[in-house]
């Protein structure tokens, strides 16, 4: 099976059983150019944050988390960021000891997190209920933006000037600008059954996951639907590697299988 991203071709390379007992994963990212890492929120059990090596498939390191996540970013320092909605906050774990490093509050049920350069260094960005909050290097809030939609889980930045987001409730992906004005608001005509996970190319072309029918909508910058790309059934989230030649996409759900389908450019 290809894809087509960034202009490129992608090959499924393998297919990663995420099952740990009553799994639900909603976010991953790329700990390293080998080593996928999720959360996992659990139907039942306790939350995990999971490391899978994808030469293998096999699980390398569980860190179990005593709330349910959402979303996780990578961030470049030897760290990551998950977000965790019903405690309206995210935290900041270390990816070399698995220590917790910070806790902070969102203010709002916080479900998406993304990172992207600003031009003052690294900034964190939240999306949860109608509203982007914008994070600094030291993780303290520089803004919040009031946006359109009720039900936004996922969210991926350019910059703190061009974000993107997919709204659940409102089946819907839009984009806005820095001061919250919105960019586009794409609805296909056919419904976007379950707009979820969602990242962007080097071209600014955002690619989306549609729950609901086993696909991921590819947009332009300006909202136009370029194309619709068969993938796993219920896909959730995806993920670009650093070296931008593996996608991750992650499919499942609270009562299905939990994969990891890992795709590799020619």
């Amino acid at each position: 099976k290809n894809i087509q991203f960034d202009g490129r071709l992608f090959t499924l390379s393998k297919s990663i059983k995420l099952e740990n007992g009553f799994s639900h994963v909603t976010g991953c990212d790329w700990k390293s150019n080998d080593e996928i890492i999720i959360v996992d929120q659990k139907v039942k059990g306790r939350a995990e944050l999971c490391v899978y090596d994808i030469q293998n498939g096999n699980l390398k390191r569980k860190l179990p988390l005593d709330q349910k996540p959402y979303d996780i970013s990578v961030l470049p320092n030897d760290q990551c960021v998950i977000t965790f909605p019903k405690e309206m906050e995210f935290r900041v774990y270390s990816l070399t000891d698995y220590s917790l490093q910070k806790r902070v509050s969102a203010g709002i049920k916080c479900h998406g997190v993304c990172c992207c350069m600003h031009q003052s260094g690294l900034m964190t960005v939240v999306a949860g209920e109608d509203k982007l909050a914008l994070f600094d290097k030291d993780f303290d809030m520089m803004k919040s933006l009031t946006v359109k939609g009720g039900d936004i889980r996922y969210v991926s930045a350019y910059n703190n000037n061009l974000m993107f987001y997919s709204d659940l409730q409102n089946n819907r992906v839009c984009s806005v600008i820095g001061n919250g004005e919105t960019r586009f608001d794409y609805k296909n005509d056919d419904k976007l059954k379950g707009a979820a996970g969602l990242i962007l190319d080097e071209s600014k072309n955002v690619y989306v996951c549609e729950k609901g029918a086993n696909v991921i909508h590819v947009l332009s910058k300006s909202g136009i639907l370029i194309r619709k790309i068969e993938v796993c059934s219920n896909p959730t989230a995806l993920s670009v590697s650093k070296n931008k030649k593996k996608l991750c996409i992650v499919g499942g759900g609270r009562h299905v299988t939990n994969m990891a389908d890992i795709y590799i450019s020619l």
